[in-house]
């Protein structure tokens, strides 16, 4: 079990290395850049874990999809229940 486990480790991270330098995505974290059009939903938070300050978005800005699917749905419900087909 253990030659199995080492011996499928190596291959994910030789699969690994493949794709990213086919997708050109090697080292990709240390290029990434900030996306200003995000910066704005964003405050600065001290971290409960760590406790560093860091970007937080507000709970509403990330599930606000969600907010309006859960204001329809019981409109939808009880409309659909009036009129069975």
């Amino acid at each position: 079990m253990c030659l199995w486990a080492t011996l499928y480790l190596e291959a994910w991270k030789r699969t690994e290395k493949f794709t990213a330098s086919k997708w050109g995505m090697v080292d990709f974290e240390q290029e990434q850049m900030s996306r200003p059009e995000f910066e704005a939903l964003a405050y600065e938070r001290e971290s409960a874990v760590t406790g560093e300050k860091g970007a937080c978005a507000r709970l509403f800005s990330i599930h606000k999809h969600e907010y309006n699917t859960f204001t329809y749905l019981p409109s939808w419900c009880t409309s659909a229940s009036r009129y069975p087909l």
